[in-house]
């Protein structure tokens, strides 16, 4: 699905950024993010999630959402219910969405890192740290913006001090 420029631009308007909901409080730390404006950011900063869930996984994808907006949706919203699982998943489908975004810019290489952040919030929760890690290399080389540069940090910090050695670094 192809967003018309004008569509994009309200896109990336403003980003909302939300911190996961972990069993852990110190990773609380890292960041997701959903496009404010867009497919249930306002119930996602309710805190909505099921409802978020139970309404976007019931639409078909030529439903009023987009599936880039539907997908970055529902990884944020299973990430805040914990469901590591199927964030996962929604996140893989938000890349998969953000990669049929129309044309290389700024504003759509932003999208497509933060898809790359968001699933590697979900994967490090899932304790795949490895997937983490090169998902947020990924993120950094599209779009090296202030959220991933966060969660790059963040989790470089968590492994060095669990003594993990799979730390990843930011080329200036």
């Amino acid at each position: 699905m192809k967003l018309k420029p004008l569509l994009l631009t309200s896109i990336i308007s403003s980003v909302l950024v939300v911190a996961p909901t972990t069993v852990m409080a110190s990773e609380s730390n890292l960041k997701v993010a959903v496009i404010k404006n867009t497919a249930m950011s306002s119930e996602i900063a309710k805190g909505e999630y099921q409802e978020i869930i139970a309404s976007l996984s019931s639409t078909s994808s030529d439903s009023e959402y987009n599936d880039f907006e539907k997908n970055t949706a529902l990884c944020v919203a299973y990430l805040k219910t914990s469901n590591t699982v199927e964030s996962e998943a929604a996140c893989s489908s938000a890349i998969e969405s953000a990669k049929t975004l129309e044309a290389s810019s700024k504003k759509t290489n932003y999208l497509k890192s933060i898809s790359y952040s968001n699933r590697a919030v979900a994967r490090y929760l899932k304790n795949d740290v490895v997937g983490a890690m090169s998902d947020l290399a990924v993120a950094n080389s599209i779009d090296s913006n202030k959220i991933s540069k966060i969660n790059l940090e963040v989790m470089n910090s968590k492994l060095d001090q669990s003594g993990y050695d799979e730390s990843v670094s930011l080329a200036d």
